[in-house]
């Protein structure tokens, strides 16, 4: 190409593909001056010119104010380092853009789970459900997110399933509280509890997917659900001493179920998950 083509503006704005009005305002601040034809007054631009242009799109794309592109191009420094100062500045945008889409994507996991949580809530319709959820999201709060953040690894489909699998659970274990902790059809729901619960961990907190699996963890979450207030009134909804039952059938299968047959109700939860 040769060294003295010149361009009209309509041309350059096409080449480059710029407007018209972006090339007369890039002219007006000086960052990209039109030359005149002294014949006829028409503005044109060189072969330079269009270099320039290119140069300027590039870092607009990158999200450069017009002010730094300037400072970038004009500059007296070596190539190299102009480059370097420039690859510096690149990096450092590209951290905090990452810092910023990681805040994002915090934010929007918080959501997420906000509205997962209201799904489990669903199917307790009375005031008391509703204070339930305010308590439990206060105090997630101020403990950081961190249930809301686990519950945002479900999608809202997977979350009305379990709000349904749990509610549907906690109906047919009210209807048995009246039988010993020991009873073989207590012991089966509380199976079927076992493998819901390991199952839920796989997915809310990957990193201790295996925390309740053995006796000494799943000792662990039967206290839980009798010392947190929340879950405790919960179950109490379903039937009156549903709370106490329950904790007492969970030690009963710790003691016999995972003492004796381990291995077995672990491959049922691994063959769920």
């Amino acid at each position: 190409m040769s060294e003295n083509k010149t361009y009209q503006v309509k041309e350059l704005g096409e080449l480059a593909k710029v407007s018209i009005r972006t090339l007369h305002y890039y002219d007006q601040i000086g960052i990209l001056k039109a030359k005149r034809n002294l014949d006829n007054g028409y503005r044109f631009y060189t072969l330079d010119d269009a270099v320039r242009l290119q140069q300027i799109v590039f870092y607009r794309q990158l999200d450069f104010s017009l002010d730094e592109i300037r400072s970038m191009i004009t500059t007296s420094k070596p190539l190299i380092e102009s480059l370097r100062a420039q690859h510096s500045a690149l990096i450092q945008r590209q951290t905090e853009t990452q810092l910023i889409i990681e805040n994002l994507e915090i934010a929007m996991g918080a959501l997420r789970g906000e509205q997962n949580i209201d799904i489990l809530f669903s199917s307790l319709s009375d005031e008391r459900a509703k204070n339930w959820k305010a308590n439990l999201l206060e105090a997630d709060k101020k403990g950081g997110g961190k249930i809301a953040q686990a519950y945002s690894n479900f999608s809202e489909s997977e979350m009305a399933v379990m709000s349904d699998e749990s509610a549907k659970w906690c109906k047919k274990y009210a209807d048995i509280v009246s039988l010993k902790p020991s009873d073989k059809s207590v012991q089966s729901l509380i199976g079927e509890a076992y493998i819901m619960v390991n199952k839920v961990m796989d997915k809310v907190m990957p990193e201790q997917r295996d925390k309740y699996l053995d006796r000494k963890g799943f000792r662990e979450y039967a206290k839980v659900t009798r010392e947190n207030r929340i879950i405790y009134e919960m179950h109490e909804e379903y039937a009156r001493g549903f709370a106490e039952h329950l904790y007492l059938a969970m030690l009963f299968f710790c003691d016999n179920e995972l003492k004796e047959n381990r291995n077995n109700w672990k491959e049922r939860v691994y063959a769920k998950r």
